[in-house]
Order: C-alpha cells, then sequence, then structure tokens
C-alpha cells in the first residue's frame, strides 16, 4: 500500500530544514513510502502512512496555533500516536517536550498553561 505524494508535505505546514521533512522527503528518495515503517498491535503502517499522518496531524496543531518554537507536550503511550505527535511537531519546528504518561502524579497537572505549552 502506498500513500499519495501529496499528503506528504502539506503546502504551508512545515518548518523549512527540520527533521520530520527530511524524513518524508528521504522516505520518498528512496522509494520507501510503501515499505513498512511502523508496528503496532497486528497492524502495520509504511513511511508514506505515519509521514501522512503526521503531516496531517501537523495541520490540526497548525490550525490550533502551534507555531515554530512553541512547546507541545507529548503524552501519548509508546504508540502510532505518540510517533505522529512528534513528527507533526518536528515537522512545524514546535518543540516536543516528552513526558511519561504513567507519571505519578501526572505531571501535567503542576505545568502551567501558557500560550506556547500545547497539550497533546
Amino acid at each position: 500500500m502506498t500513500s499519495p505524494q501529496a499528503t506528504l508535505s502539506p503546502a504551508g505546514t512545515e518548518a523549512p530544514g527540520n527533521l520530520a521533512a527530511h524524513l518524508a522527503e528521504r522516505a520518498e528518495r528512496r522509494g520507501w513510502t510503501g515499505r513498512t515503517a511502523f508496528h503496532q498491535g497486528h497492524r502495520s503502517w509504511t513511511h508514506g502512512e505515519v509521514h501522512g499522518l503526521a503531516a496531517r496531524a501537523a495541520t490540526v496543531l497548525a490550525g490550533h496555533g502551534v507555531r515554530p518554537g512553541d512547546r507541545v507536550l507529548l503524552t501519548p503511550p509508546d504508540s502510532l500516536a505518540w510517533v505522529t505527535a512528534f513528527l507533526a511537531s518536528a515537522r512545524l519546528g514546535a518543540v516536543a517536550v516528552l513526558v511519561n504518561p504513567n507519571s505519578r502524579p501526572p505531571i501535567t497537572r503542576s505545568w502551567p498553561r501558557t500560550p506556547t505549552l500545547c497539550c497533546v
């Protein structure tokens, strides 16, 4: 299964020269878009699907006002959601702040909400 190339780089959503955009371009250039990149349970996702999901998630984050330099708090467990949120944040030039979702008490309760912190 391959993903359309258009989903890898939606116009205006990625910061120039960032790692997420570089990885998506490299997967496309090397013909990996149809190769498996991630396994979870009994399902596998290709490089094209993972980068396509990240590009769409970056569009959503941008729509919620996330900009380069903003902090995005990532709390999902190790999963496709985590990979997608991390790559989406990087694509925008935002800073991914990684937090263990099993922290006791949840660390996110004590963090101040600021205009530059978005929780995912």
